[in-house]
Parts: structure tokens; sequence; C-alpha cells
């Protein structure tokens, strides 16, 4: 018998791209959710960790695209108590400009564009500052 293979399967899910439960749980264990502003504004290895961290720990089925729906959820788990009803309209127009391609997902590349507005170009109040989000948002 062949107990838990898939049939079909998602078209595109996995392909080459390495695990990513696998990588996030490498990438946790090097504490690059811990990056200060400045560490990552310094060193690009540290910035493509950290986005990739970001964009794993959002990707709930890793399947190398981010949906609406994974999004919204992530938004909502970092916001946590101060999570408003009313910001879900924001979020959703928050995704279609990340999703540069307008195809209704954000993959690796567009994520990491807009991580890059939002953490290199003039970064948040106090950098250099240790961001720590936490283990997961």
């Amino acid at each position: 018998s062949k107990k838990g293979s898939k049939k079909g399967g998602k078209k595109g899910a996995k392909g080459n791209r390495p695990d990513g439960k696998a990588e996030l749980k490498q990438l946790k264990s090097k504490k690059v959710h811990k990056y200060s502003l400045e560490e990552i504004n310094e060193d690009p290895g540290k910035f493509n960790e950290y986005c990739r961290y970001w964009f794993l720990q959002t990707d709930i089925d890793f399947s190398g695209e981010l949906t609406p729906k994974e999004y919204l959820k992530a938004a909502k788990k970092f916001h946590g108590d101060a999570w408003e009803d009313s910001m879900e309209e924001q979020c959703n127009e928050l995704f279609a400009t990340i999703d540069t391609n307008g195809n209704g997902t954000v993959d690796m590349a567009e994520f990491t564009v807009a991580m890059g507005r939002t953490l290199l170009a003039g970064g948040a109040e106090g950098e250099g500052e240790e961001e720590d989000f936490g283990e997961e948002y």
C-alpha cells in the first residue's frame, strides 16, 4: 500500500524548491526573525534570509505563493488583540499592491520587493533597534 501518497497534487506545488517546512525550521534556528534593522540594512544576505523567513511564515501551505487568505491570516496574527475587522479592507488593498503582476498571489520576488520598500527605504522609526515579531506572528 502507498500510505500517505498524494494523487494529483497542487499545480506547481513544490517542484524543485527545497522543503519549505525544513527551510523555515533552519531559519528559525538561526534566529533570523531577531535580526535588527541595522543588520538587515547592512547585510544583503541577512535581508534575504529575513524576507525568506517571513515569507515562509506566511505561506501556510508552503506552495511558494501567498494567497490573500494566507496574508490576511498572518496580518491578524501579527496585530493580535489590536486587530480590528475594519483593517481587513486595508490588508486586501495592500496585498493587491504587493501583487505587482496581478495574478492574485504574491511570490517570493514580489514579497522581497515589498519588504525592501518597508525595511530598507527609510526603515521604521528607531532604525537599528531590534525588531522582534516573535517566533510566529
